[in-house]
């Protein structure tokens, strides 16, 4: 899944990341708050009311790659329920392999593990920020039960009882 675009592109390349955001929100009620008026929840505590419990959830065979590049991901509020809705505010990858490029994530929670990532498959982020997430237990930003390939990211500003960043 590709964003960044205007839609007159045709190609990736010509994508323009910052002017044209492509947010994957999980304010399902549209009542989180908005302090700067970007359309983003930059911290677990602008969160209110119905958010979704994982923005973004992938069940990939192991044999198969998903590339995430150019979106950010914000407001997902992973708690309540049984233990696996407490995992990965943003992304829940339960299998497979998956690759971020050039994405955000930010505004997130989760009760258990990885306030932004949960992922028990192989992950991959390059040129990705992952900031202002939480949880209470490990991984505010990051939790993976496998393999973490990071190039040139940023992961700052998540909190966790074990483990702020990962």
């Amino acid at each position: 899944i590709y964003g960044g675009f205007a839609g007159d592109e045709v190609s990736p390349d010509e994508r323009d990341l910052r002017g044209h955001a492509s947010i994957l929100s999980g304010d399902l009620a549209q009542d989180d708050l908005d302090l700067d008026g970007n359309g983003i929840a930059e911290e677990p505590g602008e969160l209110a009311g119905t958010n979704a419990k994982h923005v973004v959830t992938i069940e990939s065979p192991e044999t198969r790659i998903v590339l995430l590049d150019g979106l950010t991901i914000s407001a997902g509020r992973a708690e309540g329920g049984a233990d696996d809705t407490q995992r990965g505010g943003a992304i829940y990858c339960l299998a497979g392999a998956l690759e971020l490029v050039h994405c955000q994530l930010s505004g997130n929670s989760a009760q258990k593990l990885g306030g932004a990532i949960y992922s028990a498959g192989d992950l991959e982020l390059a040129n990705c920020w992952i900031r202002g997430n939480s949880t209470l237990m490990r991984g505010g930003g990051i939790y993976a039960e496998s393999t973490i390939d990071l190039t040139n990211c940023v992961i700052s500003g998540n909190t966790s009882g074990e483990g702020g960043g990962i």
